[in-house]
């Protein structure tokens, strides 16, 4: 059993190395990789410098020098001087002062939401004439240009029937 030991005390110990000799050595496997580490590593720290070199070069020049934009300190610059009652005392009746000139304003309207009502159909409208003139110039064909033949079509056939 002794006999055993000596043997596996053997081959654990390291081989002594003759540093007298004139011999290259070559490089353990934890020098190789470590050296990988280290490639890897500069490449990656490259990558991140040119990306913010380009970032910084690209970016749109910010003049501190360039005159700030000055606040709103009266209703005329939010125009909320054509809005607002101002002969009106905004304690005393506050929904007069606000809303009071609404009425004025925007005749043929009796609230907000039909005036609202009335811009979302101008804007689809005009969207449509718009689509309309692209298509009868020869445009390209879009998806949207279905909705608009089947918008033109209502229009034709509210038409004829107010013509009859």
């Amino acid at each position: 059993m002794e006999a055993k030991d000596e043997k596996q005390a053997e081959e654990v110990k390291p081989e002594k190395q003759d540093t007298d000799s004139d011999e290259v050595q070559l490089p353990r496997k934890e020098l190789i990789l470590s050296a990988n580490a280290l490639a890897v590593l500069l490449f990656e720290v490259s990558v991140i410098a040119i990306v913010v070199m380009y970032i910084l070069i690209t970016a749109p020049a910010r003049s501190p020098f360039s005159e700030p934009i000055e606040p709103c300190r009266n209703l005329s610059c939010f125009q909320l001087d054509l809005e607002l009652c101002t002969s009106m005392n905004p304690c005393s009746d506050f929904y007069q002062y606000t809303c009071g000139l609404w009425g004025d304003q925007h005749k043929g309207f009796a609230n907000q939401f039909d005036l609202l009502e009335a811009k979302v159909y101008n804007f689809i409208k005009y969207l449509m004439m718009e689509e309309e003139a692209r298509l009868a110039a020869g445009g390209y064909f879009y998806g949207s240009d279905r909705t608009v033949a089947d918008y033109l079509s209502c229009v034709d056939d509210c038409r004829r029937q107010g013509d009859t």
